[in-house]
């Protein structure tokens, strides 16, 4: 089975991802701020651990950022088809290892 889709449309999702990578971005930068504040109220261990709970989240948040980033990539490269050089950068794409382990005692218990 084959889908065909045109230039303009695989414009359009590229357009539509970078917007969405734009927006997720945008409110990462709103929610870090008011974690900030946020944990300006915490102490101890319980300041430690929402500390480790916020750095996990937030190199989740840059993966699924990495991950959008590389997604508008490669749709712009396959409008007009692939040429060598891009069929070789989605190569890269794919070897990249972006995932982030993080531990926390709060999330495991989850």
């Amino acid at each position: 089975m084959s889908v065909n889709y045109s230039d303009s449309d695989l414009t359009d999702l590229a357009d539509k991802i970078r917007d969405f990578h734009t927006d997720v971005s945008s409110r990462v930068t709103s929610l870090n701020s008011v974690v900030d504040m946020i944990q300006a109220g915490w102490q101890g261990a319980a300041g430690k651990e929402f500390d480790t709970v916020q750095r996990g989240v937030n190199q989740h948040l840059k993966k699924l950022q990495d991950d959008l980033v590389d997604l508008e990539e490669v749709m712009r490269m396959s409008v007009k088809g692939f040429t060598s050089h891009e069929q070789e950068r989605v190569t890269e794409i794919r070897r990249v290892d972006n995932s982030y382990q993080v531990t926390s005692r709060i999330t495991d218990l989850a």
